[in-house]
């Protein structure tokens, strides 16, 4: 504990968690972050009191109005098993049936905290997940109110089911992120089309898609055809000189999605992120 950050605080204070999100911040800084408890209940758990793990740049901060200590409390269950998980030898947690064979110890804690998106704002998570080596998608209802996520693998990740039920019944947007940094796939375009979500978004380390119907989402084939057609045709129309395998597939991708959305009325965009 950092009691000399710390010395000031009373029992009584209402003290919150404050972490920096953005793609280095821990599993368990995030999903602690925000979380409120009075000093006196803080300083019973001081495995989730900062600085926790090398490098940690998260702190607390007394919140001198509004809120009560009630609201927004972390589950001390949730995070003493992030504690065990970030502590022990990836071969214990594997001995001991925590872990799969292939899987990460970060990518279990992902698990653990995947209701860490709740009270986030949506560009705020994207912030998070567009700098993972894994796909995550996060739904949100038509107001941007979180509703669920998942992780995935490197290059795919299946929609929650609760997400799907949710969206047919009132629309919503679905986010996730490219490891590779691509636009969206063509499966990107059909989940759109099939679920007939509001919007659809992609974010990666260098960029952000968003895309979405002027009217009605083209259909399946539509879709494969038109995709399928202008990738051939940017392949061959995009140089490769001076560019990396991947922004080279960044750029074709990009172009063959713009191409496809004036042909169909879909507002797609792309922006550079810092």
């Amino acid at each position: 504990m950092n009691a000399g950050i710390y010395a000031d605080f009373a029992d009584e204070d209402l003290i919150e968690y404050s972490a920096v999100l953005d793609g280095r911040t821990t599993a368990g800084c995030s999903y602690l972050d925000n979380k409120r408890m009075k000093w006196s209940e803080w300083k019973k758990t001081p495995d989730m009191i900062p600085p926790r793990h090398f490098g940690c740049r998260a702190t607390l901060v007394r919140v001198v109005s509004g809120g009560d200590a009630s609201e927004n409390t972390p589950d001390l269950r949730r995070i003493t098993e992030i504690n065990r998980i970030e502590n022990a030898s990836k071969a214990n947690l594997i001995d001991d049936g925590t872990l799969k064979e292939g899987m990460t110890k970060r990518r279990k804690i992902q698990d653990i905290v995947s209701t860490q998106f709740n009270n986030m704002e949506m560009i705020q998570a994207e912030e998070i997940i567009r700098l993972r080596s894994y796909e995550t998608v996060i739904c949100y209802d038509r107001s941007g109110k979180y509703i669920t996520s998942a992780n995935g693998e490197d290059s795919r990740v299946s929609i929650p089911l609760e997400a799907i039920r949710h969206i047919r019944a009132s629309g919503g947007i679905l986010t996730h992120n490219h490891p590779g940094g691509s636009s969206f796939s063509s499966a990107d375009l059909i989940t759109a089309s099939t679920l007939g979500v509001d919007e659809i978004r992609v974010v990666s380390e260098k960029y952000r898609y968003t895309a979405k119907p002027s009217g009605s989402w083209p259909n399946r084939e539509a879709i494969k055809t038109g995709y399928n057609v202008n990738i051939v045709k940017y392949q061959n129309k995009v140089s490769t000189e001076g560019l990396s395998r991947a922004e080279w597939w960044q750029e074709v991708t990009h172009q063959a999605i713009r191409d496809l959305s004036r042909k169909y009325g879909i507002i797609y965009k792309r922006e550079r992120l810092k």
